[in-house]
């Protein structure tokens, strides 16, 4: 069975949102997540965790998909060797959603170039604070935002 699993949660409180489209990057989540499916496959798309923001609360919630018995392990809890090899996985889809930034930014297309502008910031470089793992499938929560 599938279920939203909760990763994490925090508040507008000493962030700033990066935009794109003339909105906060956070909430193009289903255009980016679609981009990064349709060129890069699932688990790119995977990559990036839902966020659900509840702005009376001045809060957002940080979701993905998954087996609701397998509980989320933050990836800076774990010990280094098990860490390293993950964090190459990250770096290794990371690059790939970088590279396909570089070519719509690159195509002349002002909407693609604009889009690769938003890829870029969302596939940023995470904290291990903020990357999660359900089974084997890491999940970057907080993107799309800078401190």
């Amino acid at each position: 069975m599938v279920e939203q699993i909760l990763l994490s949660s925090g508040s507008f409180d000493r962030v700033r949102e990066i935009g794109g489209f003339g909105q906060p990057l956070h909430t193009l989540y289903p255009q980016i997540q679609a981009v990064l499916a349709n060129e890069l496959g699932a688990d790119a798309a995977n990559l990036l965790a839902e966020p659900v923001v509840d702005r009376a609360h001045n809060r957002i919630d940080w979701y993905t998909e998954g087996d609701p018995d397998c509980k989320p392990i933050v990836l800076s809890e774990l010990p280094e060797e098990q860490r390293q090899p993950v964090l190459a996985q990250i770096q290794s889809q990371l690059q790939r959603g970088r590279e396909l930034a570089e070519q719509y930014a690159a195509s002349g297309d002002p909407q693609r170039m604009q889009l690769g502008a938003m890829l870029k910031a969302a596939l940023g470089s995470p904290t291990e604070t903020n990357i999660f793992l359900i089974k084997d499938q890491p999940v970057l929560a907080h993107w799309g935002f800078a401190t």
